[in-house]
């Protein structure tokens, strides 16, 4: 996994054997049989990992769900097997595989990273829009932002994605066909839509009663709904990719504030964070309106407290 895939377009034959040979010290390293596995877990649906490993469709399709979570793809597409293995290479206290909430919400990263920034000297703009990067013979020396003013430096980072960075805020005569049109070429298709909603007290399933409004350990996990099996997912994908949002979506649920009492104004209520998926960029019946998306919350919320 550490290694940079071989670039087959390579023009040195002598830096594409290097690299191969390089690569093939790894396969001999972790044995042939182990190679095989590896490469299929890499290539292959998610549907046939677990149909390897598990017998319960419930938990097949449960433990599946992180080979297409936040990916346009059905269980049963090559490829999903590899999104799996990313999203358990993780770990957090020295235990691989597991998640945490960040104590006082996501902005706390932020408001972290800007911190330490700016003990080591760093100065922050907010709200203000960068409108080009500057170059001088072939290199970075800063930005320009919205207003005409400009901001000078080294090296520039940019967080947007390559097509903002490399096509609206770069100049592109000074970037070679190939990269540009590699850059074009990425697919950015996402089926994730978002919903967070705050509620007045913890959500009570049929299956695992609030006997209070005491949060209990399955409170504290990632809950998945409608994912009773690979057929149930793989009928959501050909929803989106006929151009309506699933009319069962898989659905995670998160509710940070059953660890982080922070997040709410008092005891009771909750917040709750609810990753849906596939709703399609584009509607084949028309805009994604203030009415749609009121429409589609419903439909994911009634379904999350079905």
């Amino acid at each position: 996994m550490d290694e940079v895939p071989l670039n087959m377009h390579e023009p040195s034959k002598s830096k594409l054997l290097k690299n191969a040979w390089r690569q093939s010290k790894t396969v001999r390293r972790i044995g042939l049989n182990n190679a095989v596995d590896f490469y299929e877990l890499m290539t292959a649906p998610i549907a046939k990992v677990m149909n390897k490993w598990f017998e319960s469709d419930v938990l097949k399709a449960t433990l599946g769900t992180d080979g297409v979570i936040g990916f346009a793809a059905s269980p049963y597409d090559t490829g999903t097997g590899y999104v799996l293995l990313h999203h358990v290479l993780g770990g957090l206290d020295s235990r691989s595989g597991t998640w945490g909430y960040v104590m006082g919400g996501m902005g706390a990263v932020s408001d972290a990273i800007a911190k330490a920034a700016r003990s080591h000297g760093a100065e922050l703009f907010t709200d203000q829009e960068v409108s080009s990067i500057l170059v001088d013979n072939g290199r970075t020396k800063g930005v320009r932002l919205r207003n005409g003013s400009e901001v000078h430096a080294d090296t520039v980072l940019s967080n947007a994605t390559p097509r903002v960075t490399f096509e609206k805020l770069l100049d592109k005569s000074i970037l070679s066909p190939e990269f540009l049109s590699a850059v074009k070429s990425t697919d950015y298709t996402s089926p994730v839509t978002k919903i967070n909603v705050a509620v007045r007290e913890l959500p009570s399933f049929s299956c695992r009663q609030n006997a209070s409004n005491t949060p209990q350990p399955h409170h504290q996990t990632t809950i998945h709904m409608n994912c009773e099996s690979m057929e149930v997912v793989h009928e959501g994908v050909n929803d989106f990719r006929g151009g309506r949002w699933s009319r069962r979506p898989v659905i995670e649920m998160t509710i940070p504030s059953s660890v982080d009492r922070s997040l709410t104004p008092d005891s009771t209520s909750h917040v709750i964070s609810l990753f849906t998926q596939y709703t399609p960029y584009a509607l084949k019946d028309g805009p994604w309106n203030d009415e749609r998306k009121d429409q589609y919350a419903k439909h994911g919320t009634a379904l999350s407290y079905a």
